[in-house]
């Protein structure tokens, strides 16, 4: 069975040991209490690529403001940690059932991401009506515990709590991929990619986050407001698409009616954020009457199949991705490289009101897609609206967005 520890203050230093798959911090208690142990547990937890959970030491009443007391104190939290309501007998009595039922409720609504469960001992278990929330973390001090559906069992505390993850996860891709199912979406979780993986439609339709965040983005940008996926990767070799989609990283996404103009618009936005797309049906090949966009991921390129990252080179070269020769018949706007460097990606800007002044004797001013629109001379004060740090350039929003060489330009303090 899967091991792990849960830990608090009172230990400090602790470090996982070699072949743990989990490990639940305390993160809270009551509404004044937080662990000041929590922020170097955390990191040894993620460090050592473990399933995180962190707990709440519950009070008796204001359950409520008590579960806002927890999600706002938490370390770290991340997408899909798992969090605890520590049900149990404190110094001022035992919090209620109606106690637990309503912290871990707030809880799921402030956090929906996170699944969150109950701790609680064999006793309060089995002599109350106590629900588990999304899991049972058990805590009964045997070798052999008689309770039937507990999801966790914490079954010593010495040298410290240690516990077990039920069997039903033989490993830690079992476990990963329960801590952030969604039952309405199928998701299996790679320890060697260290990524989950997405299906829409089913099996075979398997699309990473980032792509799905990527594609998403693209879709509000290019005004598309949403994307169809038709075909993800991870499925079987087929006489139209190869072996390009038995990896990950690449799926075909359908046009739903849109025009040429509509479907280049989207295209281009795509690469302008680290997606190939290879519009399909528009220049002679076999989709006359299948026009959809098939894409490689350069986010995903290391998951992607030979033959994709084949295709993914091929269009970098200026090629359509099919046999032959033949050129690229979709938009030539300029490739910007990854999404995580991306000027359309809203992480990459950030607001200034500063001023800066050009330092050399002319100063090429370009588009997001390198086209030259300025040029500014030594000395020309530009006034920051907002500011891209990215490729050694600095954007500076007037009206349109234009890149400068960060070099280049100084900001004049007031």
């Amino acid at each position: 069975m899967l091991h792990g520890n849960d830990v608090s203050r009172y230990q400090p230093n602790w470090k996982p040991a070699s072949g743990d798959a989990f490990a639940f911090i305390k993160a809270t208690e009551g509404r004044t209490v937080t662990n000041p142990a929590a922020k170097d547990q955390i990191k040894a937890a993620r460090d050592a690529d473990l399933v995180v959970g962190h707990y709440h030491f519950l009070h008796p009443g204001n359950a409520k403001e008590q579960a806002g007391y927890f999600v706002t104190k938490i370390v770290d939290l991340k997408p899909f940690d798992l969090l605890v309501c520590d049900w149990e007998k404190t110094g001022s009595g035992h919090p209620s059932v109606a106690d637990a039922r309503d912290f871990i409720a707030e809880v799921k609504r402030l956090r929906p991401d996170n699944k969150c469960g109950l701790y609680c001992n064999r006793s309060d278990w089995m002599n109350t009506t106590v629900k588990r929330g999304d899991f049972l973390w058990l805590a009964h001090y045997t070798s052999k515990t008689d309770v039937k559906d507990w999801d966790f069992w914490q079954y010593t505390d010495k040298p410290l709590d240690q516990n077990w993850a039920n069997p039903k996860w033989q490993t830690i891709d079992d476990l990963k991929a329960w801590v952030v199912q969604d039952p309405s979406v199928p998701i299996l979780w790679s320890s060697t990619w260290k990524s989950e993986y997405l299906a829409f439609g089913g099996t075979n339709k398997w699309v990473t986050p980032i792509d799905k965040s990527i594609l998403v983005a693209c879709a509000h940008a290019s005004g598309w407001g949403s994307v169809r996926i038709v075909q993800g990767g991870r499925r079987p070799e087929s006489s139209f698409s190869g072996t390009t989609h038995m990896g990950l990283g690449v799926g075909d996404i359908a046009i739903d009616g849109r025009t040429k103009a509509r479907v280049w618009d989207f295209c281009a936005t795509m690469r302008r954020s680290g997606i190939r797309p290879f519009p399909r049906g528009y220049g002679g090949d076999p989709w006359e009457n299948e026009k959809h966009i098939h894409f490689g991921s350069r986010e995903s390129y290391a998951h992607a199949s030979e033959s994709l990252q084949a295709q993914v080179r091929e269009q970098e070269r200026g090629g359509d991705g099919l046999k032959g020769d033949r050129r690229y018949n979709g938009p030539t706007y300029a490739d910007l490289g990854r999404w995580g460097d991306s000027p359309y990606n809203p992480i990459n800007i950030e607001v200034t009101d500063g001023t800066y002044e050009v330092m050399v004797d002319g100063l090429n001013g370009y588009t997001v897609d390198k086209i030259k629109v300025r040029d500014r001379e030594l000395g020309y004060r530009i006034h920051g609206v907002l500011k891209i740090n990215r490729w050694g350039r600095i954007n500076v929003v007037t009206g349109t967005p234009t890149y400068y060489d960060a070099t280049k330009v100084r900001l004049v303090l007031p």
